[in-house]
């Protein structure tokens, strides 16, 4: 029965093209410009089989124009092995001529990527063959688990007018579960049924407008017409859920965990009242215990399928205390076991929260299941330590960048409550950046010596890759960076990261690479646009696809200095006057300065000074970064010497 609903499931959109799916014409003042999904459908099943929970896609869309073609004619996928695969990919082409062309396997490409803490992602691209204006394309694919996800998600909204979109969730038939919706402009059509012994429920929504194309600052999928699927925790009905459920985890599951234990005695020798207690106690954990989430290609080879097993039945403290590779969670039930041991009077809270530029709390989804991530907040004499040994990158005491701008849920022995927290402090947050440029013989080229010191937030977010690679692999990382900023003819010819390892330090890296430089003639001079002054080359928030949600994730200050070295063969004549940009965004300070005829410095500072991303858009970034994209690319004068 099962695998028939599949089938039929499966067949039920791949029909014939209809007239009225080729009557379909752009229509602007609806949102339909260069591509319209026709109709999509979901398919959520946890009761696939024991072992795997199943999400099956179908989606028909039309390219009305050749930018469709150019934005939307390669699906991307992504997934990550091996406890989640995409397989059962199909596809058809159906052109305006009556001619239909099949998906074949060389349509589709597969290549392994590197993400932060030495993930190892699967992307796929699918390339639609043969389109054309007009053509109609049908395609399927299957995202399989192994086991349930604590949450599922479906998105009615994309980039492009919808006219259908549909969802069906059927539940593990022993686990309560419920839905809850964000961001709907209209209310959603309805069913529940039955599966089998499962519960199920049908979701439709019609006529969804594309996103706003005013860009947000948040991460796209806040702002999404979308359903979210969670496994229901016991009293999800009550008034005061927030305030009983923290406190009933702490009794089931903190109160054993955050007590002395004799077998932990021992092993360090704690002075009485010594303010270096805590970081003793967390690096010595560190030394002992590595997150799986965290651990290298090296250290994840050692925890095979037996030994991931054995992990997730260490239910006592006694038995994680011999495991060296543990989940999250767990590193914060053995570090918590070690203060409660050597600090008995240390006050020990949990902490679960979502980082902000992953998603957002929703009180209305009664679940710990929703939040992302923990750690542990500490008060030992009269100083708060936060506290993540799952994040072995992150300096003890240093409150992980995604929990700043939230709301953290914290949980002791007495209460469960919401703390606020503040913004990231730029005055904090600063990186400096030193460019020494050497202009060659013929002035079409020039030798760049950069060396960057990076802010706590840019050496952690480098380090989660860094880390994790190789030689080889971090050059081609420095070298994709580095064509971004300035372009694909520039050559990397050596590197070098400092403070890798050394997290209390800020990171280091030094480059030196090759640049092709454009010399404009002017009369009897020429013009030099200076390289490197700025972050971007293009204001991102004119693009219509952004490579990232969130560009200006916290505040930050940078500073910016870069020598220019022009040689015999040049004379430096002119340079622009000092800039000052200030934006309600920013803050930009722009200073030039001769040292001989034949070599001058220019400096700036950018300044972010608070975080914006709860209510700005594209447009509030773009109008700020455009004065500061033209006070970074103003030619300097110069000739030739004589």
């Amino acid at each position: 029965m099962k695998y028939l609903l599949l089938f039929l499931f499966s067949i039920s959109i791949f029909a014939k093209v209809t007239k009225e799916d080729w009557d379909i014409k752009a229509d602007p003042a609806k949102g339909i410009e260069h591509a319209v999904i026709l109709y999509e459908k979901g398919l959520i099943d946890e009761t696939f089989t024991r072992e795997l929970s199943i999400e099956r896609t179908d989606v028909k869309i039309k390219f009305l124009s050749k930018k469709g073609i150019e934005d939307y004619g390669t699906l991307k996928l992504s997934y990550t092995p091996p406890r989640e695969n995409i397989s059962g990919i199909k596809g058809t082409v159906y052109l305006p001529d009556g001619k239909t062309i099949k998906l074949n396997k060389e349509d589709i490409h597969k290549k392994k990527v590197s993400k932060e803490y030495g993930l190892k992602e699967t992307e796929i691209s699918v390339v639609f063959p043969g389109l054309v204006e007009g053509a109609v394309v049908e395609y399927s694919y299957d995202r399989s688990f192994k086991g349930m996800q604590r949450m599922y998600y479906w998105s009615f909204q994309s980039s492009l007018y919808c006219y259908h979109s549909e969802v069906t969730y059927i539940s593990w038939p022993t686990l309560p579960w419920g839905v809850s919706f964000t961001n709907l402009t209209e209310d959603p059509i309805i069913k529940r049924g039955k599966h089998n012994k499962s519960k199920s429920i049908h979701i439709t929504r019609k006529h969804v407008p594309p996103l706003k194309k005013e860009a947000y600052s948040l991460p796209v999928k806040s702002k999404r017409e979308s359903a979210w699927f969670y496994h229901k925790d016991a009293d999800a009905k009550s008034n005061k859920f927030w305030e009983t459920r923290g406190l009933r985890f702490y009794k089931t599951k903190l109160k054993k965990m955050f007590k002395p234990r004799k077998f932990l005695e021992g092993e360090l020798t704690i002075e009485p009242g010594s303010p270096d207690a805590v970081n003793q106690i967390y690096e010595h954990v560190l030394s002992k215990h590595v997150s799986i989430l965290a651990a290298t290609e090296e250290e994840s080879s050692k925890f095979d399928e037996k030994y991931l097993e054995e992990l997730s039945k260490a239910d006592s403290l006694s038995k994680l205390s011999k495991l060296k590779y543990l989940y999250e969670s767990q590193m914060d039930f053995i570090l918590g076991a070690y203060i409660a041991t050597y600090l008995p009077e240390a006050k020990i809270e949990f902490v679960f929260y979502t980082p902000w530029d992953k998603g957002f709390f929703n009180p209305n989804i009664r679940t710990l299941d929703q939040f992302e991530e923990t750690m542990l907040k500490v008060t030992y004499m009269d100083k708060v330590y936060w506290l993540c040994p799952a994040r072995r990158l992150l300096p003890i005491n240093q409150l992980p960048f995604g929990a700043y701008s939230n709301q953290l849920y914290v949980i002791n022995s007495q209460k469960a409550y919401f703390e606020p927290t503040k913004p990231l402090d730029y005055r904090k947050s600063i990186t400096e950046v030193e460019l020494d440029f050497t202009l060659n013989e013929d002035g079409d080229r020039a030798t760049v010596i950069r060396k960057k010191t990076l802010s706590p937030f840019d050496s952690y977010y480098q380090r989660s890759y860094l880390f994790y690679h190789d030689e080889k692999e971090t050059r081609d990382r420095l070298l994709e960076k580095l064509q971004e900023e300035f372009g694909s003819d520039m050559e990397l010819t050596e590197f070098k990261v400092e403070n890798l390892k050394t997290i209390d330090q800020p990171l280091i890296i030094e480059e030196t690479f090759t640049i092709p430089v454009e010399l404009e003639e002017a009369g009897d001079y020429l013009m030099l646009k200076p390289a490197g002054l700025f972050q971007f080359t293009k204001n991102p928030f004119n693009k219509e696809k952004r490579k990232l949600d969130v560009i200006f994730p916290y505040p930050f200050q940078t500073h910016r200095t870069a020598t220019y070295h022009l040689g015999e063969n040049f004379v430096f004549k002119k340079v622009p006057k000092g800039t000052r940009v200030n934006e309600s965004a920013f803050t930009f300070k722009m200073n030039y300065e001769k040292l001989d005829d034949h070599n001058f410095k220019v400096s700036n500072t950018l300044t972010l000074e608070q975080n914006f991303f709860k209510h700005t858009s594209g447009r509030f970034f773009r109008d700020s970064i455009d004065p500061m994209l033209k006070a970074t690319t103003q030619p300097i004068v110069i000739e030739e010497a004589e």
